[in-house]
């Protein structure tokens, strides 16, 4: 058939076309610089068709079926493709400026040199898509997959890449300036010599990316993960790395001048050599691993605070170091020299503090050479927990790091098992719950927030205020979670009730609680305090009588429990 014949049969609708194309699956057709612009082409059957040089400007090709097809050349511009089927199709030199492919099916799809400047892609299926020296301007891109597409050289200028799958993928040469990449990830992904001057690749994971010799100036890496990326002779200066991670990571010959490293982890990472002068350091985390050797350095900044003038947010540098001078040589390293003697435990997911106090509790037994002793409990966000242990100089810290990580594993899938066996077996809580909906893990790691120093678990887990904020949030959790089931219920005392009875049995409680105090899991302890806090408040006379003397200390009868020495946890659980 000739391309008018095809062009006629298009004319009798889509169902006639259709019906043929299933009839003739074989036969080749021709659309070489078909005009077909504007028409509704939804659904339409374009398997294989030649459509180069083809005008599809504006029409409506919802869910068609375009695989393997060939569109080089063809006019695109403000075509609707929303879910069509491009998997294999020609798109060399293609124009889609502002064309809609969200939800687009474009796996193995060749955009080299294509315009999609504009065009919406979000949700794209674009695995193993080329698109080299493609125009991707201030493209829509949220959400897409494109694990292990060919971006090289492509331009990505303020286009939107949020929550995208680029593991993999190759952005070499790619020009990312002031591009969005929030949360997306990047695993493995070369972006070497990419420039991503102000590109937003906050909370987005690049772990084992190569970013060498990339233009990084001003990049926005707030709790991003780079672990082990390779960002070696990089320009990174002004980038922000709040909260980043950047173990084990490469920054080699960098130069990092007025960037802002605040609560980011540096162990193990590779500073070589690194241009350190202007930056602020606030907080940050690095070990006996971390290389600092030809560091160059004239000053440092060690506080920040934020302004937003004229609504604009602004971070100020304050505390320069040293205040009116330069670093003599090596004066720098030695600054920080004291941090190397620490190990740095991370917890990615949260921390399961019984079996974290029971691992560190045997490593220090199994080890006593070491004299392992925490300083420092940083809650990171996202689930993540640092914790900073010093050793003796003479320790092999990778070894206890990797020993104490591997415990505590085992030992956590061990209680894990343990906990859902207690939850079938409907083992209940004193405090109204069952283990199963608020494992260990939920509530626990709520008593940590906020404690920067400490110099051993047992004193973290005895302090009163993040005790009393433990056992407010638990007792809210219940109160909001559907699943929550309240199976015993705590005894009831009556305002006719004997006070004296009422004390002795508080008294009881807390004697039980303060015999175990160490030993005993947190919840135990929170359940046990929660039922002394119950019986108060359903006894009124008590509850006032309580308040009364802790006001004008009149009360002979409640003088043990003044002096109980866990009255003030329950005084304060009664005040909250």
């Amino acid at each position: 058939m000739a391309k008018a014949e095809y062009l006629q049969l298009l004319e009798q609708g889509l169902d006639e076309w259709n019906r043929w194309r299933q009839e003739h699956p074989d036969t080749p057709v021709d659309l070489r610089s078909a005009d077909l612009s504007d028409r509704d082409l939804s659904y339409i059957d374009l398997i294989d068709v030649d459509l180069s040089g083809a005008d599809l400007s504006g029409a409506n090709l919802r869910s068609a079926n375009l695989s393997t097809a060939n569109l080089s050349h063809a006019n695109l511009n403000g075509c609707f493709l929303g879910e069509a089927d491009l998997s294999g199709t020609n798109l060399f030199g293609a124009s889609l400026h502002g064309a809609y492919l969200r939800g687009a099916y474009m796996f193995g799809a060749d955009l080299s040199e294509a315009d999609l400047s504009e065009a919406d892609l979000s949700e794209a299926h674009l695995r193993n898509a080329h698109f080299p020296k493609a125009n991707l301007a201030n493209a829509n891109l949220f959400g897409s997959n494109l694990y292990n597409a060919d971006l090289g050289s492509a331009n990505l200028t303020q286009a939107d890449l949020s929550i995208c799958n680029l593991i993999r993928s190759n952005l070499y040469g790619a020009d990312l300036n002031e591009a969005i990449l929030r949360a997306a990830d990047l695993t493995r992904a070369n972006l070497m010599r990419a420039n991503l001057f102000k590109s937003n690749l906050s909370s987005a994971t690049l772990v084992r990316a190569r970013l060498s010799r990339a233009y990084l100036g001003s990049v926005d890496f707030s709790h991003a993960d780079l672990r082990f990326a390779d960002l070696s002779y990089t320009d990174m200066t002004g980038a922000n790395f709040l909260d980043a991670d950047l173990r084990y990571a490469d920054l080699s010959y960098c130069d990092l001048m007025k960037a802002y490293i605040c609560g980011t982890q540096a162990m193990g990472t590779n500073f070589t050599g690194t241009q350190f002068t202007g930056v602020c350091l606030e907080n940050w985390d690095i070990d006996s691993d971390t290389r600092l050797k030809d560091v160059e350095c004239e000053y440092i900044y060690l506080k920040s605070k934020v302004e937003r003038p004229q609504g604009l947010l602004t971070r100020l540098y304050e505390d320069r170091y040293p205040p009116n001078d330069k670093f003599k040589p090596e004066e720098f390293v030695l600054m920080f020299q004291k941090t190397m003697s620490y190990v740095s435990l991370v917890f990615q997911q949260g921390v399961d503090w019984e079996a974290f106090s029971q691992t560190f509790q045997d490593m220090r037994d199994y080890n006593p050479e070491a004299k392992m002793s925490i300083t420092s409990i940083k809650n990171k966000g996202n689930g993540t927990v640092v914790v900073k242990m010093t050793v003796a100089a003479e320790t092999d810290r990778s070894r206890l790091h990797d020993e104490f990580m591997l415990s505590y594993e085992l030992l956590r899938k061990a209680l894990e098992e343990e906990y859902q066996a207690r939850a079938n077996q409907d083992w209940i809580e004193v405090v109204g719950f069952s283990r199963e909906p608020l494992p260990y893990s939920e509530y626990i790691n709520t008593l940590f927030l906020g404690i920067n120093r400490l110099n051993s678990v047992n004193r973290a887990l005895n302090r009163t205020n993040e005790f009393v904020k433990q056992r407010r949030t638990v007792a809210s959790m219940v109160e909001a979670t559907p699943q929550a089931t309240v199976i015993e219920q705590v005894t009831t005392l009556q305002p006719e009730d004997d006070i004296t009875i009422a004390i002795t049995e508080v008294k009881h409680i807390l004697d039980e609680v303060l015999a175990v105090y160490s030993e005993q899991p947190i919840a135990d302890r929170m359940a046990a305090i929660a039922k002394a806090v119950e019986l108060v408040q359903r006894h009124p006379s008590l509850r006032k009588t309580l308040a009364t003397a802790v006001e004008n200390g009149d009360c002979p009868e409640l003088q043990p429990l003044l002096e109980h020495p866990l009255f003030h946890l329950l005084l304060d659980a009664l005040q909250g």
